[in-house]
């Protein structure tokens, strides 16, 4: 049998892998896209086996590499100004609108009005799901409506988009 001891079989196998190294990754590659469920169930399975080493080494990276990181979102800031200054407006109207609806948060709140609503979009009169009927404010918060239920209505994208902030109820 060739290669009866184990360091001359290793030392084969690593010379066999450097001279074939990009075949061998591609092998690896696809191997990985053809098993993304055996890919992700091992990835989740040594998460949560070894958690607190992962959140200790990431906690011991982000000390070591202070300046970095803090370069980096400076940078980051500096790239997405607009993005980011957009997205606190947004968040002050909300804030400043005095109201606890979400569609997420307030899930039950919002299935009982599309039941309401037999799950139709109150412009165009479609039948629609929870996935296809958006949130829709009467009084939009641009323009100073709250975030509560009397403020809320069932609308299809379309309907949706074509009111924009126009201040129309549908009920």
């Amino acid at each position: 049998m060739p290669y009866k001891d184990p360091e001359h079989r290793r030392a084969y196998k690593h010379r066999w892998y450097i001279a074939h190294q990009t075949l061998t990754k591609e092998r690896a590659r696809q191997w990985r896209l053809n098993h993304l469920d055996h890919v992700k169930a091992t990835k989740q399975t040594y998460y949560l086996n070894n958690r607190e080493r992962i959140a200790n080494y990431k906690r011991r990276w982000q000390e070591r590499h202070h300046e970095r990181l803090l370069q980096y979102y400076r940078n980051h800031y500096q790239v997405h100004k607009s993005d980011y200054l957009t997205y606190m407006k947004h968040r002050r109207r909300i804030v400043r609108s005095r109201g606890p609806f979400t569609k997420y948060k307030r899930r039950y709140e919002w299935l009982s009005m599309l039941e309401y609503f037999d799950y139709r979009c109150l412009r165009c009169q479609k039948s629609g799901t929870y996935d296809t009927l958006v949130v829709d404010h009467i009084r939009p918060i641009s323009r100073g409506g709250t975030n509560t239920l009397n403020n809320i209505q069932p609308l299809c994208d379309p309907c949706n988009r074509w009111k924009g902030r126009r201040i129309i109820s549908y009920r």
